[in-house]
């Protein structure tokens, strides 16, 4: 199967193409489904992105081999031939979600070997690459299911080293119908003892919680997951706080939003070669009807977000921008709503200010002959809204609380790249669309001398190069 989805890869990404939708600057699917991007690594210089793909087909979910990009800047890709397929009995209908990790400076892939007809269940297999290219299999699954009802539901290992040199492995599963969290322990990366529990979630937090990962900064340990089945929702993406116990579990304390639009799942946690805290997520959710499958593609990744904690124990972020790509927008109209409204490209970064007034103040991006979406800041009851008027899938509406509401002001960061939509209020709350209006203009409606204009920057098209097989 590898050979065959690298050539289907390859005739996409070098075929002329006319499609409306495609992305200039997010990575989108060349070709079929792209869905879960696995965390990042540094690796030899660059990082090593993997993700879920299935090339064949726009709308399918399985079977699934793992997609490879490399990248130094987030700028400019190289798409590298796929890492794995399902090609032996132990993923024989797909290589599902994981992550990868260097260990002695080679590089690790921890996934879900899938067995959906004859013994339904998951597997966790491994394989390894010490070019970063080519990759061997494991023989035989590193972990098998050991909850009493997670045999079909045992999924998305996530791996990472200790502070004592010893691997940790969590899985997300199920036990007595509950969202269920273990985690494994091992000395090598092929020999994992048995399990044991990380963290129940709460009850009524959802029936699984995928993705999970986990991050520790100063002393504190936090989690990003993505439940399904959480505030009625089918699925969303969460930080959760709490602490390590001494036995190696975590103890749940609060969670928050990781996102609160429509278009953010599998969000995954990684670290720049600083070490700085990154993250990196799908824009899209399952179920959605995506007008990109009439093109042949579907799937977008989100732009990194480099995240902190604030002394109020939140999780902040900010975009990591392509800057190499950037460059501002000149002979604007001097009034902040005009120029807004004069936006002509598909793709760019605009930061804005809105200041308390009485009533409402309401952003709507691209505008064309229907409206887009449109932020609704009603500041009398103290509620932002959002609505994505050009799709129907139950996310298409949210509202929450204003961020940092005392401030009287609400910083307003968006990133739109022809069909994406990347909000950041306050550098709290982000809000993650696609958006299929079709219009580039911005509209603005707010009382006078209540928007402030801060930038407008035009982000270029980020080259795709395929590396050499």
């Amino acid at each position: 199967m590898l050979s065959f989805a690298d050539r289907l890869t390859r005739e996409a990404v070098l075929g002329n193409r006319d499609e409306k939708w495609r992305p200039r600057f997010h990575f989108s699917s060349p070709c079929g489904f792209l869905n879960d991007p696995h965390n990042p690594v540094w690796f030899r210089g660059e990082y090593h992105i993997f993700f879920q793909y299935f090339p064949q087909q726009a709308e399918a979910v399985r079977p699934k081999c793992w997609g490879h990009l490399a990248t130094r800047d987030f700028c400019s890709w190289r798409l590298l031939p796929a890492a794995i397929a399902p090609d032996t009995e132990l993923d024989r209908d797909g290589c599902a979600s994981g992550s990868a990790l260097v260990l002695g400076g080679r590089l690790w892939l921890f996934y879900t070997g899938r067995h959906y007809y004859r013994h339904p269940r998951e597997l966790i297999c491994a394989a390894w690459s010490d070019d970063g290219v080519h990759f061997t299999k494991a023989e035989k699954p590193v972990v098998v299911p050991d909850a009493p009802d997670g045999r079909m539901d045992f999924r998305d290992p996530f791996v990472w080293r200790e502070s004592d040199g010893t691997l940790s492995m969590l899985v997300g599963t199920r036990k007595n119908r509950r969202a269920l969290l273990r985690r494994y322990t091992a000395a090598d990366p092929l020999s994992w003892g048995n399990g044991s529990d990380f963290l129940t979630p709460p009850e009524g937090t959802g029936w699984i919680w995928e993705c999970p990962c986990l991050a520790e900064e100063d002393g504190e340990s936090f989690l990003l997951a993505s439940p399904e089945g959480l505030d009625g929702v089918r699925q969303k993406s969460v930080y959760v706080f709490g602490e390590r116990q001494a036995d190696g579990s975590f103890s749940f304390a609060s969670r928050q939003d990781a996102d609160r639009g429509g278009d953010y799942y599998a969000g995954q946690f990684f670290r720049s070669p600083d070490g700085e805290l990154l993250s990196l997520g799908w824009m899209s959710k399952w179920g959605n009807q995506l007008p990109t499958a009439r093109e042949g593609w579907a799937g977008i990744m989100t732009l990194p977000r480099r995240l902190r904690r604030d002394s109020a124990g939140r999780m902040r972020a900010r975009f990591l921008l392509p800057e190499g790509l950037c460059r501002p927008v000149t002979g604007l109209p001097d009034d902040p709503a005009e120029a807004l409204a004069s936006i002509e490209t598909p793709s760019y970064h605009l930061s804005l200010e809105l200041l308390e007034q009485t009533g409402t103040a309401s952003l709507s991006f691209f505008c064309k002959e229907r409206e887009g979406l449109t932020l609704t800041v009603d500041w009398d009851n103290g509620e932002i809204r959002v609505e994505n008027h050009t799709v129907t899938h139950p996310e298409r509406r949210q509202s929450f609380p204003i961020p940092d509401r005392e401030t009287g002001r609400l910083q307003v960061e968006a990133v739109a790249d022809v069909c994406c939509l990347e909000l950041c209020l306050n550098g709290l709350e982000f809000v993650t669309h696609c958006v299929y209006g079709g219009g580039n203009a911005v509209r603005a409606d707010c009382a006078p001398g209540c928007l402030r204009l801060l930038a407008l920057d035009e982000i270029d098209a980020a080259p795709l190069t395929l590396a050499e097989q």
